[in-house]
This record gives C-alpha cells, sequence and structure tokens, in this order.
C-alpha cells in the first residue's frame, strides 16, 4: 500500500492544497493591525484555494465514473454467471441434455470474452484521467471473472458429459445442489449490490456484512456436503457421479471467494484513490 501512498496523485494534491491552507493563514495573521494592502494581500489567496478545490472535486468525480463503469460491466457478466450456474443444474437434474448444450455453448463464450478482457488488461487514461486505484480495481476485477468463468465452464462441461453419457445424480445430491444453486443466486445479488455502493468503509458499508455472511453460509455447505460425500461415497458403478458432485462442490466454492474477492478489490482500490 506504500505504493498508492507516493503514487497517488490525489494524496499529493491535498497535500499541496493543506500548504496553501498554512500560508494563507500566515498572511492574514500577519496582517492583523496592519492599514488595508495587508488585508487585500491575504485575501488574493482565496481564489487560489478555491480553483485547487474545484480541480480536486473534478477529478475524483471523474474517478469515481470510472468505478462505477466497471462496477456496472462486473455486475452484468455476475448476472451472466448466476443465470448459467442456475440453468445448468436444474438441467442436470431433469437431465436435459439440450439446455446443457446450449448452457455449454455460452459458458465457453463467456470464458473466452473474460480471457480476453483479462489478456488485454486496462489502460485507465479515457478523458485525461489516470489513476492508481481505478486501474487496480480494473485489472483485478478481469483477473477474478476470468478465473470464475473458467470455474463455471468446468461446472457446466462435465454436467453436460454426465448426462450425455445417461448418469444422473442421487436424490441427496440434488437437494444439496438445489441449496447451494439458491446460495450462489443471493450471493450474486448481494455482491452486485454492495459493488455498487460508492464507500469505500470496510466495515461500516451496508452490504460488506450480509456478503459475508452469505459467503460464509455457502463455504459451511459445501465443505459439509463434501465431507459426508467422502464418508460415505458408493460402490464402483457410481464413481463418475460422485466425481461430478465433488466437482461440482469445488468450482462453487471457487466461484464463491472470487465473488467475494471482487468486492475486497473495490474497497482496497476506493482507499487508494481517495488517499486513504
Amino acid at each position: 500500500m506504500r505504493l498508492f501512498a507516493t503514487a497517488n496523485p490525489l494524496g499529493m494534491n491535498a497535500v499541496k492544497l493543506l500548504g496553501l491552507l498554512c500560508v494563507t493563514a500566515l498572511v492574514a495573521s500577519a496582517a492583523v493591525g496592519a492599514e488595508g494592502d495587508g488585508i487585500v494581500v491575504a485575501f488574493t489567496f482565496f481564489p487560489l484555494l478555491r480553483s485547487e478545490t474545484e480541480a480536486l472535486e473534478k477529478r475524483q468525480s471523474a474517478v469515481d465514473r470510472i468505478f462505477d463503469r466497471y462496477v456496472s460491466e462486473i455486475c452484468i457478466t455476475l448476472d451472466e454467471i448466476s443465470h448459467i450456474y442456475n440453468r445448468t443444474l436444474v438441467a442436470l437434474f431433469r437431465q436435459n441434455t439440450r439446455v446443457l448444450r446450449d448452457m455449454s455453448r455460452r459458458s465457453a463464450k463467456l470464458c473466452r470474452e473474460a480471457e480476453a478482457r483479462r489478456r488485454a488488461g486496462v489502460t485507465l487514461q479515457r478523458g485525461g484521467v489516470a489513476d492508481m486505484g481505478a486501474w487496480l480495481f480494473g485489472t483485478r476485477a478481469t483477473i477474478y471473472l476470468a478465473e470464475m468463468c473458467e470455474a463455471l465452464e468446468r461446472i457446466v462441461r462435465p454436467a453436460c458429459e454426465h448426462v450425455e453419457h445417461g448418469g444422473a445424480l442421487t436424490r441427496e445430491q440434488t437437494v444439496a445442489l438445489m441449496r447451494l444453486n439458491d446460495g450462489i443466486d443471493a450471493m450474486t445479488h448481494k455482491v452486485s449490490e454492495a459493488l455498487s455502493e460508492r464507500t469505500s468503509s470496510a466495515e461500516t458499508s451496508g452490504g460488506v456484512l450480509p456478503v459475508r455472511r452469505q459467503r460464509d453460509d455457502v463455504l459451511d455447505l459445501v465443505r459439509e456436503y463434501t465431507r459426508e460425500q467422502i464418508a460415505c461415497g458408493g460402490g464402483e458403478e457410481d464413481t463418475a457421479t460422485d466425481l461430478l458432485f465433488l466437482t461440482l462442490l469445488g468450482e462453487t466454492k471457487t466461484l464463491t471467494l472470487r465473488m467475494s474477492n471482487l468486492l475486497k478489490i473495490k474497497r482496497y482500490s476506493q482507499q487508494a484513490s481517495h488517499g486513504e
């Protein structure tokens, strides 16, 4: 974080502004008791202060718009991930090969797009604005989204292949995945809401604690179902189904953690951008 403190232009501008305030205060105090001219000299600093403040506010507004634009793109991708995840599990329960093949194509396309964004990187020089915090958020967010799309594809593809080969889940596995499906849907909505908040507070933000609780709930379910599956694994004829179930659990865990990481990196990036 020391890099942000030294490289952050907003922080340097704040130091300059503080210096101007100190100079103004000294001139004003020296002018006490003087006749007319000293007071005029002291007040000539105020247009400079006002101009500096307006420049800082204008620049921060531009940075906020950059964050808003990337949050909007992230939320659209999260919504698509959640939709594909839901449709895949429902089609797996119903052994609907047509839907699974469609979800497989959509997840592959989403994964290619996310990987292209990750490779291209993010250059935040639009409109003459360059900000370390916004750059950090953009680059790390594209990495997390690419990893989420890869995890989604590792869910959809084997599920499709499993049904194509006549495989089916057990009743217990179906119930477990239905609960995880609800958990991922709730997690997606809570993360999107929290990302849309402009506050950079680590603890007081209204969306942070609900996301943490939802994340912990999903991870607890994943651990519980993993232990149960390992403890009561079926015979040799059930190996493919058991492996698929464990794969879905592991990739669901990855989705959950990366969604949580998106919120963390936005908070840290805003703090860097604001010089906190």
